[in-house]
């Protein structure tokens, strides 16, 4: 498809949604023996939390594995494969606009260079396998990988003036922020450019259903876990949970906090205290059963 079909796709506004939000969320996961259930389970609660309160559908541009193919291309609990579901908020149509491959990240970021402007702020969500060697930090796309200075020079095509909250949340992650930090950034990462990041092994079904970082992350931001357990996440009272709160309690929570170190950067420092995608409690989900789905 083309970034004008994802522009147009109907969708209902919730009160909090901003028509000035952008996100995209990248799931990579190379092959299919590789590409981790938990992976897709981060993409898919990732873009639920989003769409409930903060960003409208057709602003949320998801490149993963190997996009719309039927065919394999996901590794599962039980060591089989199956193919990544693409709807992932059950209205019978797919959320995947693309496979996540370095010459459909380019072509985004080169669409919504001409969209977004001053006064705009886009979100960037990456989950996947990542490596460091060579002076450089990697995530995996699709059959290929992105390098820390690859991934930069995509980030700047967007404008200067517009706020980009940017996410990683694979091994070596760290090594990320000295290429992409930049006035108006807000970014975190799962851990240092010489570190692992882990998987969350839910206690209810012992089954590894996400990426430990990036679960708490969205938890605080959601107000609440898979199993529908009310989550506070905001030190400040102030009815609203920011970037910073968000990583705060991602680091917080980490099992493996003694070899994990989570990266932050914020340029002006305190831009992840007031801005991001304003991310208000998402009051009326608080209660209910989860929308992302467990092994």
């Amino acid at each position: 498809g083309t970034l004008s079909k994802v522009i147009v796709k109907p969708h209902k506004t919730p009160f909090f949604q901003d028509e000035d939000k952008w996100a995209i969320l990248i799931c990579g996961g190379y092959n299919v023996n590789s590409n981790e259930y938990r992976f897709w389970n981060d993409c898919n609660c990732a873009y639920n939390m989003l769409i409930q309160n903060y960003i409208p559908k057709n602003h949320i541009i998801v490149l993963m594995s190997d996009g719309n193919d039927p065919g394999l291309d996901r590794k599962i609990s039980n060591g089989n494969n199956d193919s990544s579901p693409t709807d992932f908020d059950g209205d019978q149509i797919s959320d995947v606009n693309y496979s996540a491959t370095y010459d459909n990240i380019s072509s985004v970021f080169d669409s919504l260079s001409t969209i977004i402007s001053t006064d705009d702020e886009l979100l960037v969500f990456c989950v996947d396998h990542g490596s460091y060697d060579s002076g450089h930090s990697y995530f995996y796309l699709w059959g290929m990988r992105m390098s820390d200075t690859q991934f930069a020079s995509q980030i700047n095509k967007i404008s200067n003036d517009a706020t980009i909250d940017i996410l990683l949340c694979q091994c070596a992650s760290g090594g990320f922020i000295d290429d992409l930090s930049a006035p108006n950034r807000v970014i975190g990462t799962s851990c240092n450019y010489n570190e692992n990041g882990y998987a969350y092994l839910d206690p209810q079904n012992g089954a590894c259903t996400h990426s430990e970082y990036p679960y708490y992350w969205i938890n605080a931001l959601r107000a609440r876990n898979d199993h529908g357990t009310k989550i506070i996440a905001d030190p400040n009272n102030d009815l609203s949970v920011s970037f910073s709160e968000a990583h705060n309690y991602a680091i917080n929570n980490l099992s493996h906090s003694d070899i994990q170190h989570p990266q932050y950067y914020s340029s002006p420092s305190n831009l992840g205290d007031i801005r991001g995608i304003h991310w208000y409690y998402a009051i009326p989900s608080i209660s209910g059963t989860a929308l992302c789905s467990n092994v």
